[in-house]
């Protein structure tokens, strides 16, 4: 499989996964975590709307849900970013193909003895190095 095709599979899961992050951030909880230590005891608060809320050990499955919030927003903006730039990936790449290149020169290099590439990219790349 080419970089046009993986790009092309990454593309699509990246799509599904925004998705899904973006139907599970609808159901979380709005607002922020803060975390502060009084007399050697971890004590964690919300902010929504501007109004800091002490949040009681009760309550603790909040502090997860604040947190799997957060983590699924910094990658939702990740996911964003690489959509982007795997689309303007597929619509400026083009492989080098040296039978098609000499299918367009003009007529006056046609005829002649094909140019066959005498590099091998091997797994590293052209120049042998990632």
């Amino acid at each position: 499989m080419g970089v046009y095709e993986t790009t092309q599979n990454n593309l699509k899961k990246q799509k599904i996964m925004l998705s899904q992050m973006q139907q599970e951030l609808q159901k979380l909880p709005e607002g922020t975590l803060q975390r502060r230590i009084r007399q050697n005891r971890v004590e964690y608060y919300t902010r929504v709307d501007g109004t800091q809320l002490y949040i009681p050990k009760s309550q603790h499955s909040l502090v997860n849900d604040l947190k799997r919030r957060r983590v699924l927003e910094t990658a939702e903006s990740i996911a964003k970013g690489n959509i982007k730039a795997m689309e303007r990936l597929l619509k400026e790449y083009e492989p080098i193909n040296f039978d098609e290149i000499e299918r367009n020169l003009p007529l006056a290099y046609r005829g002649l003895e094909p140019v066959t590439p005498e590099f091998n990219p091997g797994p590293f790349g052209l120049f042998g190095v990632l």
